[in-house]
């Protein structure tokens, strides 16, 4: 009898809050997990409607076009009351200004930006400062914006990526 071995698959990363402390977290991405308070959910999962209407969360976490969906269906029922992530991955554009100006009339929270890679990894990330996305190692250059390196003004050491659009002070420099 031959055995086959499958190799053993690497643990789903886990969702990273934009500001500390625990927050209760609707994440919908079928590539990430998270600690209670936090929820993930799929839209392909049974009782998503219910269950993503009766959470109540303090961050809304998802893409762009999922967060848009979730509020035409719920409104009310799924909106945050502290923050909204906008999950990206690597090839699609960041938000431009008037997108991020749709968001905020829409939730009026602060709204983050988090882009993974295909594995669910964040490898950038939008801090309370809002001054580009940190990056997560290194990132080739990316057609939607430019690297800068130096102290960000949340006060970390960090190499940014900066969208000239959205018109960041530190990316002016």
């Amino acid at each position: 009898m031959k055995v086959i071995l499958f190799p053993k698959r690497a643990p789903r990363p886990e969702f990273q809050h934009p500001a500390a402390g625990p927050r209760r977290s609707l994440i919908v991405d079928w590539r990430l997990t998270a600690r209670s308070p936090s929820l993930v959910l799929t839209p392909r999962q049974p009782n998503f409607a219910r269950r993503a209407a009766t959470f109540k969360p303090e961050v809304l976490a998802a893409s762009f076009a999922q967060i848009l969906e979730l509020s035409r269906v719920f409104g009310e029922r799924c909106r945050p009351t502290h923050a909204l992530v906008v999950l990206n991955s690597m090839a699609v554009p960041l938000l431009d200004a008037s997108a991020r100006d749709y968001l905020w009339s829409l939730f009026e929270v602060p709204i983050f930006e988090q882009v993974l890679d295909s594995a669910g990894r964040v490898v950038a990330f939008e801090c309370e400062a809002h001054a580009g996305l940190h990056l997560c190692g290194t990132w080739p250059d990316h057609p939607f914006g430019r690297t800068l390196s130096g102290i960000c003004d949340c006060g970390q050491l960090a190499n940014r990526l900066c969208v000239p659009e959205r018109a960041m002070a530190a990316c002016a420099s």
